[in-house]
């Protein structure tokens, strides 16, 4: 079953597989979304109720996207959704969880689930939101199957440049082809294993090295790796050296080997991977990426030491603004405010958009006064700046902040990005464009609860500075 799943790029209809034995809300919801996508004709949605249905509906044909419920016969969801993970399916997999159970988003965000939502929480712009994202990663892990195809081909071809190696006398020899893949002919390039090694990279050719030990040692039946080579006049290259241990027509040991220049197929990998972890439209991390930027930075941090500032910025009436003004005035507004973000922030700290309108960023220092002087002057610059639609009205954005401290007990990403979001949205309810998530009400024992909601999560009053 491995690459099933992967959706038919423009065939018009957007299939759902819902996996829950309730919920008819959300069944109903997805089947009457109004569509405003040329591309996209309606929804089809199909349902099971149990994780050997799910499996048999996924091997009949691809669905693009997959929303598993938290609960299924009193079974937890999260074990359907890594049955279904692990059977090699590549489409988008949501887990339905429980109103505040960051414990299961963990979990499931852990298992490789691409998203969660929450139970009884969800809208059509979100359900909408969802599936058009599906849409994007599918042609994404279509490009990738495709591009790992013609690379197989290739290599299967056997189109790489020899080189032989004779263990006794020391002597190397490097066929025309290898010599043609880094821009040299026959002559040019000398049969020594220093004209080959020094155009490596330092640390590509001490993996080499060692890898060349264990062949000859013994320890690996097969050299396969992959490294950077200089060419003549095009850089690094990404190659693919494979080697064997042998013995020659007079008994002597040599390792006979093949060079093969795969830096198309490496290429084409790393915009994938670049596109697996970073919206389309921003460039911005995902919300995956960030949170495993701020996990890796918390487990950085010493004993009792803060975690700097978190920092939540949410579009107001982003929908409102799509409708009004059109998508393409909204993605402008959007990109816009993106750059003011990275501009601000900087490119060493990480800046995450987070779902259509919401984006994050992480502030190392943790000095509150300077983040609220800095996310103040992100929303006056915002305030004055006017957007042109399409049909020439001139409009303006507004949008909310919170400013989040990470205090030394935070452990885990996700929870603290739950809170600021769940303060985030009392500060909308309040009328307030800034607001502080305070962390004296969000001790260790908070951060092993699940009803972080029932928290009073307001601050203290702005601090100011001292006269």
């Amino acid at each position: 079953m491995e690459g099933a799943g992967l959706m038919t790029v423009d065939a018009g209809v957007v299939r759902v597989l819902l996996v829950d034995d309730g919920d008819e809300e959300l069944s109903s919801l997805v089947t009457s979304l109004s569509l405003d996508d040329p591309d996209l004709q309606r929804y089809q949605i199909d349902k099971v109720d149990n994780c050997e249905a799910a499996l048999d509906e996924m091997m009949a044909g691809p669905f693009d996207l997959v929303m598993v419920a938290q609960l299924i016969g009193g079974q937890p969801g999260i074990e359907t959704l890594r049955d279904i993970l692990h059977s090699g399916y590549r489409a988008p997999v949501v887990l339905i969880t429980a109103e505040g159970d960051v414990d299961a988003r963990a979990a499931a965000l852990a298992a490789g689930a691409t998203d969660w939502v929450q139970s009884r929480r969800y809208s059509a712009d979100l359900v909408d939101r969802l599936i058009r994202y599906a849409r994007d990663f599918g042609r994404m892990l279509a490009l990738f199957e495709h591009t790992r195809r013609c690379y197989r081909a290739a290599v299967k071809r056997d189109s790489g440049g020899t080189w032989n190696w004779n263990l006794e006398n020391r002597k190397i020899r490097f066929g025309p082809l290898f010599k043609a893949q880094l821009g040299y002919t026959d002559d040019e390039l000398p049969d020594d294993p220093d004209s080959w090694f020094n155009r490596m990279l330092p640390a590509d050719a001490q993996r080499l090295r060692h890898a060349i030990r264990r062949l000859v040692q013994g320890e690996i039946p097969i050299l396969e790796l992959e490294l950077r080579i200089q060419h003549r006049d095009r850089g690094y290259l990404w190659v693919q050296v494979r080697a064997t241990l042998e013995r020659d027509r007079d008994g002597h040991r040599c390792i006979k080997g093949t060079q093969d220049d795969i830096n198309l197929a490496k290429l084409a990998e790393q915009r994938i991977t670049w596109a697996e972890r970073h919206d389309p439209l921003t460039g911005l991390l995902r919300r995956t990426a960030f949170v495993e930027r701020l996990d890796a930075h918390l487990k950085t941090l010493r004993d009792g030491e803060d975690g700097g500032i978190l920092c939540l910025c949410d579009v107001d009436g982003l929908k409102a603004i799509n409708t009004t003004y059109g998508r393409t005035s909204g993605d402008e507004a959007l990109l816009w405010l993106a750059g003011l973000v990275e501009d601000r922030v900087g490119d060493k700290r990480p800046v995450a958009r987070l779902t259509g309108d919401k984006f994050a960023f992480l502030l190392m220092e943790p000095d509150v006064e300077a983040a609220w002087e800095l996310v103040e002057e992100m929303s006056k610059r915002l305030a004055r700046e006017s957007f042109i639609s399409e049909d020439g009205t001139e409009f303006g954005v507004s949008a909310s902040y919170v400013i989040a401290p990470m205090p030394a007990a935070v452990e885990d990403a996700t929870r603290w990005l739950d809170l600021a979001d769940l303060r985030l949205a009392d500060g909308q309810r309040e009328g307030r464009p800034i607001v502080v998530l305070n962390p004296d009400a969000v001790n260790s024992a908070l951060l092993e609860t699940r009803k972080m909601q029932r928290v009073d999560l307001r601050a203290r009053p702005r601090p100011r500075k001292k006269k």
